[in-house]
């Protein structure tokens, strides 16, 4: 069986704001739903993904000896009454006995990560398999913003969220119970609070973006899982910046009758010492100034 311990990498500040924006919001929106859902982390201090099993569920997916066995251990109860009194129970003890029983089943009864997701929402926000969904959250928070982007989008919640409809989102969100825990004004209130503190900076781009072939290959390295591609967001922002200098400085020598060819050329060397840079630092985890080293190692 798959593990719900991975990685346990924390949410970046910079990819709060980035993929805010695509669904035309800002951080403070997000973040109100990490505070009401999660408390701002989405792992246990052990690295175990945090989780909360949703008992009721189990028995609605089960049927059968399956359902009667999780009835018999306490794992399956009708309605979600009975459900939460197990909140306060080691969650991850309850995961572990209900996939013996039926591990798809189990998995799509829990909900996940930061903003909680439900397991049985995999395909709504991206995933083939529950089993894809858990394995991508317990590797990084970055997934779990992501899939809370889907599930907006795939709900149509983003304009609710936008317009802070919070009655709206605590419904889409947490279903028509949300009145009983307040969820809409927690949210409010969350908001309120994330509202008065100031916002993470992200880097704006002076020009447009770099050369297409440079935008390929670092998507290509981000869909490769080798650099999350709200970081390949922030490295064509910043190689965007980088380029500009270099088409100033080519503008002006243009008066001076250089050959055509030279701008691009001098662009594309920015570029790539840019790119090359980003790589050796989010990759192998080295330094500006170790990767320059060994740059220049291979040009001689």
């Amino acid at each position: 069986m798959i593990s719900l311990a991975g990685r346990g990498k924390r949410l970046d500040d910079i990819d709060l704001p980035i993929l805010a924006r695509t669904i035309g919001c800002g951080e403070d929106e997000v973040h109100a739903l990490i505070d009401v859902e999660s408390a701002g982390t989405g792992f246990h201090s052990d690295g175990r993904l945090r989780i909360l099993f949703e008992r009721h569920k189990f028995y609605k997916f089960l049927s059968g000896r399956q359902r009667d066995e999780a009835v018999r251990q306490g794992l399956a109860v009708a309605k979600w009454r009975q459900a939460r009194k197990s909140y306060n129970m080691d969650q991850h003890e309850l995961m572990e006995r209900a996939r013996k029983i039926n591990d798809t089943a189990a998995l799509c009864s829990a909900s996940y990560g930061l903003f909680q997701i439900m397991g049985f929402n995999h395909a709504s926000i991206g995933y083939n398999t529950v089993q894809d969904m858990v394995v991508a959250f317990a590797a990084d928070e970055e997934k779990h913003l992501e899939g809370a982007i889907a599930y907006l989008k795939a709900n149509k919640l983003d304009v609710a969220l936008r317009n802070h409809d919070w009655r709206a989102v605590a419904e889409g969100w947490n279903g028509a119970g949300y009145e009983q825990n307040d969820f809409h004004n927690k949210l409010r209130r969350a908001y309120e609070k994330w509202s008065r503190i100031k916002d993470t900076v992200v880097p704006q781009a002076p020009v447009g973006p770099p050369p297409k072939e440079v935008e390929e290959v670092l998507t290509n390295v981000a869909a490769k899982g080798r650099v999350s591609k709200t970081k390949t967001v922030a490295v064509l922002v910043g190689v965007a910046g980088a380029a500009k200098p270099v088409a100033d400085i080519s503008q002006q020598l243009s008066r001076i009758q250089i050959p055509e060819w030279l701008p691009a050329v001098l662009t594309v060397v920015v570029v790539a010492g840019a790119a090359f840079i980003f790589y050796e630092r989010v990759v192998h985890g080295n330094g500006a100034s170790k990767a320059l080293a060994k740059l220049k190692g291979w040009l001689g």
